[in-house]
């Protein structure tokens, strides 16, 4: 592990640069892209680790590395239909509870976009090396489906998946052809106002796209309305 972090190890270490990220992401990143340094969360019942590998396309298409540990969810197929290049991609087994901090911080060095899933534990203090390793290294650390509590403070940015539909079904027939997720985003340090929308996590063709929002729900793709009453449907990345 040791020798493939350096020779993954990102070049430029400044916490102000930033990775880039699908266009369809614009509107909930209020710097344009991931900030190096950072902790971004992705949550919700349907889609928190599909919208965690849309997030990584851009960045790991432009030469930077990828690494996912702790995700069961993950699968390389769907990663591959959104477009993540799995030839600059590293898959971890979830490590043990007793060295779980110690691999995170090890990957934070040698990997510009860390996917992990939520820890077994997380005591405070570590938490804070952690995060001092990751401002250092200028990585971005994505935290997927982790339950509230497990961090002792909030992600720079959360991206909530509130519902998702799959469309193409209807009453006993029919195949799914695209999922449409509406996504919350809010944060701190730049990303306080909060931000919603709809995506397209897949569309017909298996990417991220914008996508319209439900005749059921008035206003545009960015609308403040309450959350919308929509059929909930557990992820299935395979």
């Amino acid at each position: 592990m040791s020798a493939l972090a350096e020779q993954v190890r990102p070049l430029a270490l400044s916490a102000e640069q930033l990775l880039p990220v699908a266009a369809p992401f614009a509107p909930f990143l209020p710097h344009g892209g991931l900030v190096r340094g950072t902790v971004v969360a992705t949550s919700g019942s349907a889609g928190s680790t599909s919208l965690a590998i849309a997030l990584a396309v851009e960045a790991v298409a432009g030469g930077s590395w990828a690494v996912t540990t702790g995700l069961p969810t993950f699968g390389l197929a769907a990663a591959h239909d959104l477009g993540l290049p799995l030839e600059r991609l590293a898959m971890v087994a979830p490590p043990p509870p007793e060295t779980w901090l110690a691999v995170v911080a090890a990957l934070l060095e040698g990997f510009d976009l860390v996917l992990v899933g939520p820890p077994p534990r997380l005591p405070a203090s570590g938490a804070r090396r952690l995060v001092a390793r990751l401002r250092e290294r200028g990585a971005v650390l994505v935290q997927v489906g982790w339950p509230s509590g497990r961090w002792p403070e909030r992600a720079e940015l959360t991206l909530d998946v509130e519902a998702a539909r799959w469309e193409g079904i209807g009453e006993g027939w029919g195949c799914c052809r695209a999922r449409r997720v509406a996504v919350a985003a809010s944060g701190r340090r730049g990303a306080e106002r909060p931000c919603r929308g709809w995506l397209w996590l897949p569309d017909e063709t298996g990417r991220l796209a914008t996508a319209p929002a439900p005749a059921s729900e008035a206003g545009g793709t960015l609308a403040t309305a309450p959350r919308p009453a929509l059929n909930l449907v557990p992820e299935r990345v395979s």
